[in-house]
């Protein structure tokens, strides 16, 4: 069976101001086979974050791949276009941001925040991309779906503001779902629920 997912000699590093360039990432190379389970450990700042962003190119401005590939369904990432990587981000390879308070947006509710994502990446009408929506805040909030759908991030709690973040990465039923620490901060009953939440959902995911 053949990996999903293929990293091959990928080198990282960041620039400083003066223009001296720090590695960051140095001959990472492993695979990813259809419905595994793959975790990341390092220390922090051992280059975990730099990592999931680089497979999809969401390094800053002074983050540099400098060797490597990232190969996804036939393709190497590093080397696809703009327009390619934009259809692949959030449908085929989805990314959970480690802080939901940074990653949502905090005058849009929750709902729209989670139809955005359906909408970039499918032509459904109206009527479809609220049945999905509504769908998808279901599945990860059986009882609360429709208040937490129509609630601003500032409304939720952090567990709940996470599983938003959960929502928006499953919604277009990607192959691959990138978890950067995405319970790092929650209390660890909320850690266990939340995790039982995204693996009930069925997608496989690296708790990094």
């Amino acid at each position: 069976m053949a990996s999903v997912l293929e990293i091959q000699d990928l080198h990282v590093s960041y620039r400083s101001r003066e223009g001296a360039a720090f590695p960051a990432l140095a001959g990472v190379s492993f695979g990813l086979m259809p419905s595994e389970i793959m975790g990341v450990l390092g220390e922090s700042g051992s280059g975990k974050s730099t990592l999931a962003a680089a497979l999809l190119r969401l390094l800053p401005g002074n983050g540099n791949i400098t060797r490597g590939a990232v190969h996804f369904e036939g393709r190497d990432l590093l080397q696809a276009k703009p327009e390619e990587l934009r259809q692949i981000r959030g449908r085929r390879i989805s990314l959970i941001f480690q802080e939901p308070s940074l990653a949502l947006h905090p005058t849009m509710r929750a709902g729209e925040q989670v139809r955005q994502v359906l909408a970039a990446h499918g032509s459904q009408g109206k009527s479809a991309l609220n049945e999905r929506t509504h769908q998808v805040f279901a599945e990860i909030f059986r009882e609360e779906a429709d208040r937490i759908s129509r609630s601003y991030p500032h409304q939720l709690s952090g567990g709940q503001r996470q599983r938003v973040l959960i929502a928006q990465a499953i919604a277009c039923g990607p192959s691959i779902v990138i978890a950067d620490e995405p319970t790092a901060s929650l209390d660890p009953a909320t850690q266990m629920e939340l995790s039982e939440c995204f693996e009930s959902s069925g997608k496989g995911w690296g708790s990094r």
